[in-house]
């Protein structure tokens, strides 16, 4: 019974001892709580910044481009075990054009999305980045010229008579930065793939006018898909010079050699034919040596002794025989 007194008056009964010793419990479990989870911040980078009613801008006649702000990076600050458990993946970090200002900027927002959006009263989420910077521009379309460039080597056996770009020209829409640049629509094509009379379907690029290349941006575009070029060839062959004489010369002289300015002369003709040349001979009654005592130097134009459809190609038709004549050896 006595001690039963003693517990009503010192634990049941005072009121005071047991608030305070709630408030000292919570207070222990707050600090072992903030001892075992701490405050934590981190920084997750490089998140894309998703665009929200780019409509707004896109009328048909305005094009925007981002000058920053399309990626940035999340600092977060809560209790480590909820910063650790989050990722990329759980956040969503938009630029809605709806808010666009008058210096053309867009507010960057970012929230948790999913499973996760329990923890947004729990976690600060600011971005490193504040607003998305863009550019607006006009939409524009300009007419340029199409050119052909050649790459590699031109082969050996093959001319290019001709090379027909169609169309020649193109209408560039694009930004108004972009056509102001542009200069003209290249297509290039190797060599090596001319073989015989063809066309060949090319894309072109757009350079400026240093000729350096434009860069594509999903804005812009041409009236055509792609440019053909259609190629005639020939073909060319060196073929070896072929040459006699005609005639005696004078009673104790004697032709000692034939001497050309060249062996052999480039000739182009039809490819299906040009194979077919074997020599081009110059005929004996153009160098007469009847009576002569002394060395015959004859300027001749090879033209007339080529197939009809062939002609000498990049160098001079004409070619130098000169027949050596020297006096009999005394016996």
């Amino acid at each position: 019974m006595k001690l039963r007194r003693i517990l009503r008056k010192y634990i049941i009964n005072n009121i005071g001892y047991k608030i305070l010793a709630v408030v000292f419990s919570f207070l222990l479990w707050l600090v072992i709580l903030n001892i075992t989870d701490p405050e934590y911040t981190r920084t997750i980078s490089n998140i894309p910044v998703q665009v929200v009613n780019e409509n707004l801008v896109l009328d048909g006649d305005h094009v925007y481009t981002i000058s920053s702000g399309d990626v940035t990076s999340i600092i977060l600050t809560g209790k480590r075990s909820i910063i650790s458990s989050l990722t990329a993946k759980d956040f969503t970090v938009t630029a809605d054009f709806e808010e666009l200002s008058i210096t053309n900027a867009v507010p960057i927002k970012v929230a948790l999305k999913g499973d996760k959006i329990r923890y947004s009263n729990q976690i600060s989420m600011t971005t490193r980045d504040t607003s998305m910077i863009i550019s607006l521009e006009e939409m524009d379309s300009r007419q340029i010229p199409v050119e052909l460039e050649y790459m590699g080597n031109p082969l050996d056996n093959i001319v290019i008579e001709e090379a027909n770009v169609s169309p020649k020209k193109v209408t560039l829409s694009a930004p108004q930065s972009i056509t102001e640049s542009a200069e003209k629509a290249v297509v290039t094509v190797n060599y090596a793939d001319i073989t015989e009379d063809c066309t060949i379907p090319l894309t072109p690029s757009i350079r400026d006018k240093e000729g350096a290349l434009v860069k594509e941006t999903p804005d812009m575009s041409l009236d055509v898909s792609g440019i053909n070029v259609e190629f005639k060839v020939s073909g060319r062959k060196n073929v070896p010079l072929s040459v006699t004489v005609v005639g005696e010369p004078a009673e104790g002289y004697l032709v000692t050699g034939i001497e050309l300015s060249q062996d052999m002369i480039a000739v182009k003709g039809p490819l299906s034919e040009i194979d077919t040349l074997e020599m081009v001979e110059i005929p004996s009654d153009l160098i007469n040596v009847w009576g002569v005592q002394e060395d015959v130097e004859t300027e001749v134009d090879v033209t007339p002794f080529l197939p009809e459809n062939m002609v000498v190609y990049g160098e001079s038709p004409t070619v130098t025989v000169t027949v050596r004549i020297e006096p009999e050896a005394a016996e």
